[in-house]
């Protein structure tokens, strides 16, 4: 459960850069591959932050032209799939995951240069736009 909550946040993150980094519209911007390449506990309890980035590491979330999405781990099979939505005049995604009773939200702290840092439940997710 807490691995697909990292998942999904990621994948969120990277929705959120996506359309913030350019003019064009908001799914164009989402569009692609979003990798995690870090995470940050914000009030710097540690207990949990080595598993989780040992867990995030070479996962990554693919953004569709259909609103569709699904994150991948190297060496595995699909994680995930789900929806996604920008709200809050592109300044949040919410992530719909494998059926979840409850989305994600994820906040974008800062989209430049490929990268965007998004907020989830008390981490920061560093995502790379990838090919």
């Amino acid at each position: 459960m807490k691995r697909t909550r990292t998942i999904d946040v990621i994948i969120i993150c990277a929705a959120f850069i996506l359309f913030s980094c350019n003019s064009q519209s908001t799914d164009q911007k989402v569009i692609g591959k979003w990798s995690v390449e870090n995470m940050e506990k914000i009030n710097g309890d540690s207990s949990n932050i080595a598993m989780d980035r040992k867990d995030s590491k070479g996962v990554s979330i693919n953004f569709k032209k259909d609103g569709s999405c699904y994150s991948t781990k190297l060496r595995i099979d699909t994680l995930g799939t789900g929806k996604f939505e920008m709200v809050n005049n592109g300044k949040s995604i919410i992530l719909h995951m494998n059926e979840a009773s409850r989305p994600d939200t994820l906040d974008i702290q800062e989209i430049k240069d490929g990268t965007m840092k998004v907020k989830s439940q008390g981490t920061i997710v560093t995502l790379k736009k990838g090919e």
